[in-house]
């Protein structure tokens, strides 16, 4: 999806495809922390960032562990809102514009239409437009979910606290290398 269809996003492009390279059964099995696909993406989002930035020592610290290390140190050192999801509620995020939602939105209901036109043929026209508000309700929940954000890395990278956590993983790193 963001690689064809949401342009200028390839680093969210480039992380979604290794995410799903090498995120399968066992390597989830491996991670002892209860990670959330979602939340698994936005450190992988800062962990790129900040590997192309040279913040991470990538000889002595896979991505894995960076991944696994943000984690365990936001949990412990960040305060967080309430709920599953407040510490990727706590990340600073870049959206798509509304005009570009309204595009996917409209490009969506045309793809419905037009892929189960045979079956909305047979159908009564108030179970078409029940089918059209199932869709829109969708898309309005995965658009109050930030599923069509990411995560804003140059301000998280900017941020004197994570600023200490890498610099914590990779005293850590370091001090595993000798």
């Amino acid at each position: 999806f963001f690689c064809s269809s949401v342009l200028n996003a390839p680093n969210t492009c480039n992380a979604n495809a290794d995410l799903k390279r090498t995120q399968n059964a066992s390597l989830m099995k491996k991670v002892k922390y209860n990670i959330a696909p979602m939340m698994m993406m936005a450190y992988d989002e800062i962990v790129t960032e900040a590997y192309d930035r040279g913040l991470i020592n990538g000889t002595a610290i896979t991505r894995n562990d960076a991944r696994r290390f943000l984690y365990k140190y936001q949990q412990n050192h960040m305060q967080l809102g309430e709920g599953k999801e407040a510490a990727y509620n706590e990340f600073p995020k870049i959206c798509l514009p509304e005009e570009t939602l309204e595009e996917l939105l409209t490009v969506s209901l045309e793809a419905e239409r037009e892929y189960y036109s045979s079956f909305l043929q047979h159908s009564n026209a108030t179970a078409q437009t029940q089918g059209e508000e199932e869709l829109r309700h969708k898309f309005e929940k995965m658009k109050s979910g930030n599923a069509f954000c990411s995560i804003d890395t140059r301000s998280v990278l900017a941020d004197p606290k994570w600023r200490k956590a890498f610099n914590e993983m990779n005293k850590k790193g370091n001090e595993n290398d000798e």
